[in-house]
């Protein structure tokens, strides 16, 4: 799995490099309505660092997302960079966690889009992210939902 990841940055990284940045314009609205898995790569103390892919509207398939966590006072505060082919998006979130049926975690939180490169120079939004893990796994499968304008 981590040489297919690596793969897929390096893939991601050669694409992005042929996209000429967007020429600017008056930001659109858009309908945020994804799904993805995020992996857990690293792990020390109250910080982690995960890796995901994620697929929907209104970016399109396959996009990959470097989250970095910080758990404080029970809430997750995450920082994530989405990597597509047109750009890059900064999010930031506050999750929390609680226990599902059968063993498993249930993550919910909100996100606020704070910025983003080429294409999305200047991106502004609001997410909400539902996620489980199941019992015993190493993946957290996520629903996001909300606005994004670009």
């Amino acid at each position: 799995m981590k040489r297919t990841l690596m793969a897929a940055l390096a893939a991601l990284a050669a694409v992005s490099a042929l996209v000429l940045p967007g020429v600017a314009s008056a930001a659109t609205s858009h309908t945020v309505s994804a799904t993805g898995k995020v992996a857990l790569l690293s792990s020390q103390g109250t910080r982690s660092t995960g890796v995901g892919l994620f697929s929907g509207k209104p970016l399109g398939a396959t996009n990959l997302a470097l989250v970095k966590n910080r758990v404080v006072s029970g809430k997750i505060n995450s920082t994530i960079t989405v990597y597509n082919a047109r750009g890059t998006l900064t999010v930031t979130t506050v999750q929390t966690s609680a226990a599902g049926p059968n063993g498993s975690t249930l993550f919910t939180g909100t996100g606020k889009v704070t910025g983003g490169t080429r294409a999305f120079a200047g991106a502004t939004g609001k997410l909400v992210f539902k996620g489980t893990l199941p019992k015993g796994a190493t993946v957290v499968s996520y629903r996001i939902t909300g606005t994004l304008k670009y």
